[in-house]
């Protein structure tokens, strides 16, 4: 059976108000570098305990964390470290998980050069006073420019990521959303329930009762 990997990128730009997952907000210093070249010393002893037909790969996945709030260089090095150390089947699905407003021509040029030939954009939202809530780095202009961007670059996989159940979050909003996000013809929405972690800014407002969560029956 051939191998599938999730490769983490624990960085992003800012961290948000509701997630729980391990980032850490890109501050300077050369904590990014010594993190890349720890994941490709990992990727290079995991390879050496696995046999030839076992390093055949057929899906990889980089996720976070932001992957695409690396330079572009940064990313095409894991994307080739990870090629050197395993064999890439044909017909091999590469995802890369980006956030809008992270994404340059040059970088979505060098991703698909680079083999990666599905994106998953962490659109959540296209209200501008919901993403600001979210503390989202993006507005709903870039959610659109990216899918425009993907698509010149020759990417025919997108997946967009959208949440339902915020905080002050209107039924009619929502409905804006699906059509705006439904307009834009990806392949995939993945649609998720907003769960708030008691470890996250949000999750300890609503416990302080600063915050209130959406209705349980209108989620």
């Amino acid at each position: 059976m051939a191998l599938g990997l999730y490769l983490h990128i624990p960085f992003c730009l800012q961290k948000c108000n509701y997630c729980d997952f391990v980032s850490y907000p890109i501050t300077g210093g050369n904590l990014v570098e010594v993190f890349l070249q720890c994941l490709a010393r990992e990727m290079e002893l995991f390879a050496q305990e696995l046999g030839r037909e076992e390093k055949k790969m057929a899906s990889l996945y980089l996720g976070g964390g932001t992957p695409t709030c690396l330079a572009t260089g940064q990313l095409v090095m894991v994307l080739e470290n990870c090629r050197h150390f395993f064999s890439w089947i044909n017909g091999i699905e590469v995802t890369v998980e980006a956030n809008p407003g992270t994404l340059s021509r040059e970088k979505l040029q060098a991703l698909k050069k680079s083999g990666v030939n599905r994106l998953s954009l962490g659109a959540q939202s296209f209200d501008a006073g919901l993403l600001a809530a979210m503390g989202r780095q993006h507005r709903a202009e870039d959610i659109m420019e990216a899918v425009f961007l993907a698509r010149e670059a020759g990417f025919d996989n997108l997946n967009l990521d959208l949440i339902y159940g915020l905080p002050g979050q209107t039924l009619g909003q929502w409905e804006e959303t699906l059509s705006k996000a439904l307009s834009l013809q990806v392949e995939h929405l993945s649609v998720y329930g907003l769960i708030l972690e008691p470890n996250t800014p949000w999750g300890q407002m609503v416990e302080e009762g600063i915050l209130t969560t959406v209705d349980d029956e209108l989620a």
